[in-house]
């Protein structure tokens, strides 16, 4: 063996860049990998990152990802850690870091962020969204964030004073003037109802299926 090796470079493989993340679920992780595989093409981000699900659909939760990973850290390895989402009561500690804490309830509040379903309004031409933002069959959805903050910030306007017309969110239109400013990676700033980024993302996920059928 030491003869038929002889002449081909060692290999070394550095763990020290490796992390583990326990994410609350399977979803949760395909989320995260989408996100992590952007910054990774944009080195934006220099460590392997390998996403772990605390539990199957529906079955995790955030008390499992952190005694997962506490369990892993008192065994001796440090290379691990947790994501969990905020939910309007965790608070993140030295190993598990906490999804928008203070500034959205659930990974859920990402996806649904206005300016996403608008975009998807577009791709399945739905809502009659491209012509009520004047926008012709040509415009590139996947550019809308490339727009300025007033024209994006038209835009979320159209969809809530479209939501504010159904039942299921007539009573937020009160709510509309507080209001919290979302920065994202690319620079792009504005700002949304704070009622919304803070509303359980799953309950908003239902309201918002039965205003857009």
């Amino acid at each position: 063996l030491k003869i038929l090796t002889s002449g081909i470079p060692t290999l070394s493989i550095d763990y020290k860049g490796h992390k583990q993340i326990i994410i609350e679920s399977p979803t949760d992780g395909y989320y995260y990998q989408v996100i992590y595989n952007k910054l990774f093409q944009s080195k934006d981000i220099s460590s392997k990152l390998y996403f772990i699900a605390s539990g199957g659909y529906g079955r995790g939760s955030c008390e499992q990802v952190r005694k997962i990973c506490n369990d892993f850290r008192e065994a001796g390895t440090e290379s691990v850690f947790g994501i969990i989402d905020w939910d309007a009561r965790n608070s993140e500690d030295r190993f598990v870091k906490v999804h928008g804490e203070a500034n959205r309830y659930s990974l859920e509040n990402y996806l649904l962020d206005p300016i996403y379903l608008i975009c998807l309004f577009m791709i399945n031409d739905s809502e009659n969204v491209r012509r009520d933002l004047a926008l012709d069959k040509s415009y590139n959805e996947y550019s809308i964030g490339e727009q300025p903050t007033d024209v994006l910030q038209s835009y979320i306007k159209w969809f809530f004073d479209k939501i504010y017309c159904s039942s299921p969110f007539r009573s937020y239109k009160s709510k509309d003037i507080e209001r919290l400013s979302v920065k994202f990676h690319n620079g792009v700033q504005y700002s949304l109802p704070s009622w919304y980024v803070k509303f359980s993302g799953h309950d908003l996920s239902e309201k918002l299926k039965t205003t857009f059928t």
